[in-house]
């Protein structure tokens, strides 16, 4: 461990390092980044040093913070008395309809902050076993506000649309109406959360303590903030807002924005010479191993999952009396039970003609949850217990539609069930919806209509009750997909390029809750408008059945695609019941290329091949083995 050295001043650039600085900053936003598909890049350094620059004010602020929570740290009662609950307002700043993010996204990174905070993250148990002693719960939580700041209920969420395509963090305009965004609820009851399409490749920043009240809090990038919706891997688990509210809290990077010699003020985060980017076994510097799993490291989301006991107490310390957070203690802009309470990211997986995998995304608090489902028609709901958060569950009808419901149990009181999740059963007749996952209420009748050689009106039949449409779009063999929301049940698509197919699907949202895909279509752009209309049959996405009859003699499957573009695809084969039997690598496959898919030691009866390209476009065939 290292010892832990106190500074009068956090870890920012010294005067005599600072007009260097201001020519990096300048450098940083004039230069293109390239690097956020693979790398993360936070923007709160940067930005504070901005601030340090028009402000010299702000030094001697954060010094006497500094002061003071190393002196709460040190002093005999410096545990808190109490947990502290925060109530969050999250301002989505939109330009387009996917930047204007649902409420299940935000529900899902309000949950993955409870969880972070609280040492209940489902990834804890991958802690290395050097560093589990370490980690801490944090007795922090995030609640969305639910009284505004005259005391009226809200549901801590605000939408305004900005006529920005995005923003800088050097000019901090999302936190300003004059500037396109929204100005902050008071920052002394509310931890404020901008979500906005960020410039530059910044997945996100931060404002430490002490800086100007009227910009307090946090700004996330839209496609890195909760687990759903269009997030972005590798920072698509939420850890990105959790990384931003830990500077929020007055952590610095692991690192010490330094070299080795530079300190974070926390005595048992091992010292480390760098930002650790990716998703690294080990790595070793300054002497020793880096905790590269720490929240305020930079790897990936997957790969961070704690904070420790003296960041915990550095966190803690703001809350003390006098701190610079105290007045949360007394905020009223949270009353109630926890929230969300709705459980929320309910799924299917490994569906079969009579059975099924659900599953759902916990809530930290549940003692456990209440699952019921029933065919459609029915009125009379089966209900089963549960501690875990998924089920298997069998003795369905084949081709038969389903929806279930779940709701958490908070001591011993039902929270209230959440919106229905439907699915359909495998074993239908070629054409009638046999992908995973599909059923009611899944959008049907896809249709590409050509407009011009570069635009495309995609439409499909209105599904009764949905709120709006997740439309998805992707050329076939790229890794760039487009979504979209809309309101009604067709989409026109510009920017199309003659000579490419498309992948597309869509699903049916019902009041912020996203139902199934359909199944996976095509269509191929042509300079000669009238063969775009023949483009689009749906067997060109099909896997075709080759002479399969003597499949289980000979032990192979032979199968081919029709599309004119290679793709890669993973592959698995499920038997009857939704198990996976066998599963194949990745691997690159061409038009009318016949493949042969062992399927040598399998039982005769039902199976399903199933194709899943990186971005999880999903093709299937279901083929009987005799």
């Amino acid at each position: 461990m290292k010892p832990r050295a106190f500074s009068p001043f956090p870890n920012t650039l010294s005067p005599a390092r600072l007009s260097l600085a201001s020519l990096y900053i300048g450098l940083l936003f004039l230069a293109p980044v390239t690097t956020t598909a693979q790398q993360r890049v936070c923007g709160t350094m940067d930005y504070l040093n901005h601030q340090l620059e028009s402000n010299p004010n702000l030094r001697y602020a954060m010094q006497m913070i500094e002061r003071q929570t190393e002196e709460n740290i040190k002093g005999a009662g410096n545990r808190l008395d109490r947990d502290i609950v925060i109530p969050v307002v999250v301002h989505v700043v939109y330009n387009t309809p996917e930047q204007n993010i649902s409420d299940a996204q935000i529900y899902s990174q309000i949950q993955i902050l409870n969880q972070d905070f609280r040492r209940q993250n489902p990834d804890r148990d991958n802690t290395p076993a050097e560093y589990s002693g370490l980690a801490a719960d944090t007795r922090i939580s995030f609640r969305l506000a639910n009284r505004d700041p005259q005391g009226q209920p809200v549901s801590g969420i605000t939408r305004t649309r900005t006529p920005n395509e995005s923003f800088l963090v050097q000019t901090n305009g999302v936190k300003y109406s004059a500037m396109g965004g929204v100005d902050a609820w008071p920052t002394s009851q509310y931890l404020n959360i901008w979500v906005c399409n960020l410039a530059m490749g910044v997945l996100g920043y931060s404002q430490f303590p002490g800086g100007p009240t009227e910009t307090d809090g946090v700004v996330i990038g839209y496609k890195f903030f909760g687990n759903t919706g269009p997030v972005r891997a590798p920072f698509n688990g939420g850890r990105t807002c959790t990384h931003e509210v830990g500077h929020w809290l007055n952590l610095r990077h692991v690192w010490g924005d330094g070299p080795c010699s530079v300190d974070d003020h926390v005595a048992d985060t091992p010292p480390s010479d760098r930002p650790t980017q990716g998703c690294p076994v080990s790595r070793f510097a300054c002497e020793g191993p880096v905790m590269t799993t720490n929240f305020m490291d930079y790897t990936d989301d997957a790969c961070m999952n704690l904070f420790t006991f003296g960041q915990a107490d550095r966190m803690q310390a703001l809350f003390q009396p006098g701190g610079p957070r105290a007045a949360f203690r007394d905020s009223r802009g949270y009353e109630g039970p926890a929230q969300p309470s709705l459980v929320v990211g309910l799924e299917v997986e490994l569906v079969s003609p009579s059975a099924v995998r659900l599953l759902w995304q916990g809530l930290p608090d549940a003692d456990s949850y209440q699952v019921r489902f029933r065919r459609q028609g029915q009125t009379e709901w089966l209900r089963r217990a549960f501690s875990g958060t998924s089920v298997k569950t069998g003795g369905l009808q084949p081709c038969t539609d389903y929806e279930f419901q779940v709701e958490a149990v908070l001591a011993g009181i039902g929270q209230g069930f959440s919106p229905s999740r439907w699915f359909r059963t495998g074993g239908c007749p070629t054409g009638v919806g046999t992908e995973v996952g599909s059923g009611s209420p899944v959008p049907a009748a896809l249709e590409a209509l050509p407009v011009s050689p570069t635009r495309i009106n995609l439409r499909w039949q209105p599904v009764q009750g949905a709120t709006g449409y997740r439309v998805q779009v992707k050329e076939i063999g790229s890794r760039n997909v487009m979504s979209f929301q809309v309101g009604t049940a067709q989409l026109p698509v510009d920017g199309m390029q003659v000579g490419k197919q498309y992948f597309w699907r869509v699903r049916a949202d019902f009041s912020g809750q996203g139902g199934p895909f359909s199944p996976v279509e095509s269509f191929l752009m042509n300079e000669n408008m009238a063969n775009m209309r023949v483009a689009n049959p749906g067997t060109s996405l099909q896997v075709l059945e080759g002479p399969a009859r003597h499949a289980l003699r000979s032990g192979e499957l032979p199968v081919r695609l029709m599309m004119p573009a290679p793709a890669t695809f993973s592959a698995a084969i499920l038997n009857a019941e939704g198990e996976v039997v066998k599963e194949f690598p990745s691997r690159l496959l061409r038009h009318q290329t016949w493949f042969k898919v062992p399927v040598s030691g399998l039982q005769p009866g039902w199976h399903r091949l199933l194709l899943r390209d990186p971005d999880g476009f999903e093709l299937s065939l279901d083929f009987t083995l005799e």
